[in-house]
């Protein structure tokens, strides 16, 4: 039987301009309505950002964020967060010429959603992220800032972010995880520093505790490299069509493109296995 089903959002369920695709949502709704499998979401976004998916969605549903270090609840509370000291992390970056952005649970806490670290060797992409952001941004010293954060991030190229990862794992082995993803400002990545043991798999674990679910009764789907930790936890996992090699190797099956109604065979393998379910059970 499954009982939940975790989504993440960028190349998994949301198009460009945070879209959904009419079959997808209405066979969504439909699930949601039917109120036998809990649908969650599982981003690396923040939430403000998520927020603009989920206003299309239809329904409120409990937000794992910013990679596992956040969850929000469909009454917009903080269920659970995990915060962490960014100095050591910015001081690295520095030392590249890297800037780090600092994600803060700004619904709580109030004020900006993330912090720059304020140097001058700001890049032409941290710059234009800065000017696309500046209303939810501040520039901070947050190699001397005292202020415990969500999670890290680095934009750069893949090999300035590659160069980055090496550092953070020399001088601190063992203590961060790291994640490199395409960003939105092609061609370049974007670098997710996390404490080690954080992750999407993490936080939907909290929920499961909460809501009394085991770990085999949950259904899960996404595309990138920061979604293995709970496509291979889950008793279900599934790599969309468009994924990272990566995911698709430790996906349990592989559904269709997120472009082309992927997601509909996910929903519709789980009607089958609950269904299954519910006859041997009658």
């Amino acid at each position: 039987m499954i009982k939940l089903l975790a989504l993440d959002l960028d190349g998994t369920l949301a198009l460009p301009n945070n879209e959904l695709l009419p079959q997808t949502k209405t066979s969504l709704e439909k699930m949601h309505d039917e109120g036998k499998v809990r649908i969650i979401i599982a981003t690396g976004r923040r939430y403000r950002t998520s927020r603009n998916l989920i206003d299309n969605l239809g329904f409120e549903p409990y937000v794992v964020c910013n990679g596992g270090s956040l969850i929000k609840t469909p009454q917009r509370e903080t269920f659970y967060s995990h915060s962490y000291n960014v100095s050591s992390v910015a001081r690295i970056a520095r030392e590249m010429k890297l800037t780090v952005f600092a994600q803060r649970d700004s619904d709580t806490l109030k004020g900006p959603d993330f912090l720059i670290d304020d140097v001058e060797s700001w890049s032409q992409v941290t710059r234009k992220h800065h000017q696309q952001n500046k209303t939810v941004s501040q520039k901070a010293d947050l190699v001397s800032g005292s202020e415990k954060i969500l999670v890290a991030g680095v934009l750069g190229s893949r090999k300035d972010l590659e160069r980055f990862s090496l550092g953070i794992e020399e001088k601190h082995p063992g203590q961060y995880s790291l994640i490199c993803v395409p960003a939105f400002e092609k061609p370049n990545y974007y670098c997710e520093v996390s404490p080690a043991g954080v992750n999407k798999w993490t936080g939907i674990k909290k929920l499961l505790d909460y809501f009394r679910i085991e770990e085999k009764e949950v259904c899960a789907a996404g595309d990138q490299l920061n979604d293995i930790a709970m496509v291979n936890g889950c008793g279900h996992g599934f790599a969309m069509g468009n994924a990272d090699p990566a995911l698709k190797k430790v996906a349990d099956f592989v559904c269709g493109d997120n472009d082309k109604n992927g997601l509909v065979e996910v929903m519709a393998y789980i009607t089958r296995i609950n269904s299954g379910a519910n006859q041997i059970n009658g």
